[in-house]
């Protein structure tokens, strides 16, 4: 039995709805409800399309402004629901044209049809537009804090950590600073921070989603496969773009450092596909990815990985390096191709 959108969307809202208001009332599994709440939402939208998606947002902000208030439902809608909805139309974007039959240029009067192709929208690119919505939504809620004055902001900054919490911050992480240095690191590091949590929960939930739905048969486009994916031209330009921006005085700077930390965590996925395609015949593959990943969560050694992983995808684009690596394992065809 095919259950209706209608249905799928009411329900998928109030599981959102509740997910939400369990994180705000402080709920035992509160960190890892957070990193699901969007997760309803895109299960309707990849399974069920944009309108069960739409449906579900309406619900959840009625249902949200039931359970807590009015505020929350907003700035649900602002950070993720509309957000998603927008992700959600670009996944099911597509175009669809004839192909001429192969035989209609030697034999014009062959009874032949044409044959329709289906374009997606590439996945690649769904990423690169939620890199660039991580950095607008950083910067929205850092304009929000900030009023726009970098004195008042650093003041909002001092009063959230106060004394007490550097204390427990430099216990904790073992930092010989001095309570100003480390709020002044906090100052600058949390728009990029902001901006790179919000893209792994955004992305990691899509994906799970796209995967869910794809296992159930409910997905009408072919599985995105992430080895593949590649980004507009305009990523390089803008990544660089932004990191000359950040070293601008004030809240600009911040600005910059925000859709900085986006795009160059979105580089970063891009560098590990790579390493994922040059692997993949290894003896030592799963050895030497579980030594990458390991790495990105160490904070000392990092600095070091992430940097070079970022390099990597950025060279992605004009190097080649995983078609190249394609092109070495796939076995010789009858006729040489000309570079």
């Amino acid at each position: 039995m095919q259950v209706s959108p209608a249905f799928i969307g009411l329900g998928s809202g109030l599981v959102a709805a509740v997910l939400i208001a369990s994180v705000a009332n402080g709920s035992p599994l509160a960190l890892f409800l957070f990193y699901v709440i969007p997760l309803p939402l895109f299960l309707a939208g990849a399974g069920w399309g944009v309108g069960a998606a739409t449906l579900s947002l309406i619900v959840s902000f009625i249902a949200l402004s039931l359970l807590n208030d009015l505020t929350s439902a907003f700035y649900f809608i602002i950070y993720m629901g509309a957000p998603a909805v927008v992700l959600l139309y670009l996944l099911h974007l597509r175009r669809v044209y004839e192909t001429p039959p192969a035989d209609s240029a030697t034999n014009p009067q062959a009874d032949a049809k044409a044959a329709l192709t289906v374009e997606w929208y590439p996945f690649g690119r769904i990423i690169a537009w939620t890199t660039i919505m991580a950095g607008g939504l950083a910067s929205f809620g850092l304009l929000l804090i900030s009023a726009g004055d970098m004195n008042y902001y650093s003041q909002v900054i001092r009063e959230i950590f106060s004394d007490s919490a550097i204390e427990r911050l430099q216990e904790q992480f073992g930092s010989t600073q001095s309570a100003e240095e480390m709020r002044q690191q906090i100052l600058y590091l949390l728009p990029i921070g902001a901006a790179q949590v919000w893209l792994i929960l955004m992305t990691l939930n899509l994906w799970l989603a796209v995967k869910i739905a794809a296992i159930s048969e409910l997905l009408p486009r072919p599985t995105p496969s992430l080895r593949a994916i590649e980004y507009p031209p305009f990523m390089v330009a803008g990544f660089f773009a932004a990191l000359v921006l950040s070293f601008a005085p004030g809240i600009v700077g911040l600005l910059g450092g925000a859709f900085t930390g986006a795009m160059g965590l979105a580089f970063v996925l891009l560098g590990l596909t790579v390493m994922h395609t040059l692997l993949a015949n290894s003896p030592v593959r799963i050895l030497a990815l579980s030594v990458i990943y390991a790495s990105l969560l160490l904070y000392p050694i990092s600095i070091l990985t992430a940097p070079m992983l970022l390099g990597l995808g950025i060279a992605e684009p004009f190097l080649r390096l995983r078609q190249k690596k394609t092109q070495q394992t796939q076995p010789p065809s009858d006729h040489s191709e000309r570079d």
